[in-house]
């Protein structure tokens, strides 16, 4: 969502900014009105708190959970496929059972 940001300029009054992508647009923004130093400082501010997070959060969310979600596709294939066939084999089920329990 862009936000609408004011800054008051001394020579030519108020100007508006639009910030689509937060970081990106805002260090454009320091940049321009308080210097490229200021802009490196900054940048070097947001990659310490990235860090930062990194190691609070650990791995990456979103692709843990496509692991598991892929995990539990191929166990719920392989499920279907052994009670699709005409004789159910408690070895077959068994193996299931425990690649599933190990990948969670």
């Amino acid at each position: 969502m862009p936000h609408v940001i004011t800054i008051p300029c001394v020579v030519k009054g108020k100007k508006n900014h639009t910030i689509f992508d937060q970081e990106r647009d805002f260090s454009y923004l320091v940049d321009e009105y308080m210097g490229m130093e200021a802009r490196n400082l900054f940048e070097e501010i947001i990659e310490g708190y990235k860090d930062q997070l990194k190691e609070v959060l650990g791995d990456d969310y979103e692709s843990i959970a496509d692991g598991y979600h892929n995990a539990l596709v191929d166990t719920a294939n392989s499920l279907k496929e052994e009670l699709d066939k005409p004789k159910l084999s408690r070895k077959n089920l068994e193996t299931i059972w425990r690649n599933l329990h190990s990948n969670l």
